[in-house]
């Protein structure tokens, strides 16, 4: 994982997931509560080639216009953070989903 800070001054680390995506934990700026931000940064939007053409096998991107922005980030509280850190360490020691 690599750490830095945004150009609004927020901690971030980037990491790769086993997909080659890239991926980031970045503080929030909101005012209200302390949150962050993971996920993967650039969403890709794939269909069934076959449901473009009989043909066609495995999947393809699907083109979307500009103005469309798909959010696929999570934004975390201390407390939602705390829960999905025990869920995660759980399936770090056993290999297992509480």
């Amino acid at each position: 994982m690599e750490t830095k800070k945004t150009v609004r001054g927020f901690d971030l680390a980037t990491f790769t997931d086993l997909y080659g995506e890239k991926c980031r934990l970045q503080k929030s700026s909101l005012a209200t509560k302390d949150a962050v931000w993971l996920g993967i940064d650039d969403l890709k939007v794939k269909i069934l080639a076959s449901r473009l053409a009989p043909e066609l096998t495995g999947w393809v991107d699907l083109p979307l216009p500009e103005q469309v922005h798909i959010v696929g980030r999570m934004h975390l509280d201390r407390d939602m953070a705390g829960t999905l850190a025990q869920a995660l360490q759980h399936f770090a020691d056993t290999g297992e989903i509480k």
